[in-house]
């Protein structure tokens, strides 16, 4: 039976959500999903991610207010408990009115946001239902002046590249020039118009005619300053987060995540290269910690005493700990020595469980060695006996009668 004292505990930090030094980032996505913004979201220890689904892919009324019903909050103090409201493309109308309230107060409250997709559709159903929630007034795209040019949707030219604006204050996209971020050349963008006080953190160029379309809008909403942007991406497939990230550049989830700092008004990214490696090392901790504990639970199954790499494992459990702490605090240089020293730290509880696990298996070895040479010798002798010396074989003879 498995030894919980040393599995439980560093299965729990693996696996659930904890506050550890500085806060989390609560993030509800009532919108489209997408496996790319659960391994952005989920890989990271910093964010709490909650998917409620509402774009209708042929599931059915029924379905999507079953979705909603079980997954979104159930009262406005739990929406306002999130830090950063995703508006990944969803169809507005499957939510109550109470609902898009609820999600409204929190952005006016000091939430931060994101509109995917503009108003998200020529189709005039979703795109007429934006436009009259309560909600859409939270955003910095003028939804209404969307609408009055045909919809949000894709011109005639289907490509298109960001241009960062060089004249916005907070370097949000500026330091990712160097890093290929206006090299990426991408499909399915929507149309964005700046309301009164909002401002472009990027530029679509291509795809609309002229250089001064937006890509992703910003401004600051409600008396407690909410932070809440517009992106021309559909984030699904073949756009410029997704697509891009897939083919071209590996710093597109940093860049996403840039604007969720931005949005929730933490301290932005400042050295890209280490922020890059720093978010790479969790995953690879979580994976390297879940192969060791396999291996752990496999050995002990054995009847082998693990104790000896108990206290290992709660070192490194320490470790991931404190480089957590770190990171939440905004220091990456510190949370990258840190995991350095867990990566390090790892080989030697490693050796110790594939050692422990050779010793358990030794016996296992040596009895099947055993029973495969004895039924060899057993099966030879009785071949040799019956095929070869023909011992049991009698010549034929005959009888007569007396």
């Amino acid at each position: 039976m498995p030894r919980l004292p040393i599995l439980l505990p560093v299965i729990l930090l693996l696996l659930i959500p904890c506050a550890l030094g500085g806060e989390r980032i609560r993030v509800l996505n009532p919108g489209q999903g997408g496996a790319h913004l659960e391994t952005w979201f989920r890989s990271d220890p910093l964010f709490e991610y909650l998917w409620v689904p509402s774009r209708d892919f042929g599931l059915g009324l029924k379905t999507m207010n079953k979705y909603i019903k079980q997954y979104f909050p159930r009262t406005a103090e739990a929406v306002a408990s999130y830090d950063y409201i995703l508006l990944n493309s969803p169809e507005v109308y499957f939510f109550s009115t109470q609902q898009l309230q609820w999600m409204y107060d929190a952005i006016r409250s000091g939430a931060g946001g994101m509109n995917g997709a503009s108003v998200m559709s020529q189709i005039t159903q979703i795109h007429n239902a934006w436009e009259a929630s309560i909600l859409s007034d939270a955003f910095p795209n003028d939804a209404a002046a969307v609408i009055a040019r045909g919809g949000g949707g894709t011109s005639t030219i289907s490509f298109f590249s960001v241009r960062v604006n060089r004249n916005f204050d907070d370097p949000v996209w500026s330091i990712y020039i160097p890093y290929g971020i206006e090299q990426i050349v991408t499909q399915k963008s929507r149309m964005v118009i700046l309301r009164e006080g909002a401002e472009a953190i990027a530029y679509q160029v291509g795809n609309f005619p002229g250089n001064d379309v937006p890509f992703l809008a910003v401004w600051e909403y409600g008396e407690g300053k909410g932070r809440t942007m517009t992106t021309g991406d559909t984030m699904d497939a073949n756009c410029f987060f997704t697509h891009g990230w897939s083919y071209y550049n590996d710093y597109i989830p940093d860049m996403f995540i840039n604007l969720v700092y931005y949005s929730t008004k933490r301290t932005l990214i400042t050295d890209v290269e280490i922020y890059h490696r720093v978010r790479s090392t969790f995953q690879d901790f979580r994976t390297r910690m879940e192969i060791l504990l396999s291996l752990i639970d496999f050995t002990d199954k054995f009847g082998a005493n693990t104790d000896s790499i108990q206290d290992e494992v709660q070192e490194l459990e320490q470790m991931y700990i404190d480089a957590k702490e770190l990171y939440f605090e905004g220091d990456h240089q510190g949370t990258e020595v840190k995991m350095q020293e867990a990566f390090d730290a790892f080989t030697g509880a490693e050796v110790e469980a594939r050692r422990m696990k050779d010793r358990a298996l030794i016996w296992v070895y040596a009895i099947e060695w055993l029973a495969t040479t004895s039924t060899l010798m057993l099966s030879s002798f009785a071949l040799w006996s019956l095929m070869v010396r023909r011992r049991l074989y009698r010549d034929v003879s005959t009888t007569k009668l007396a």
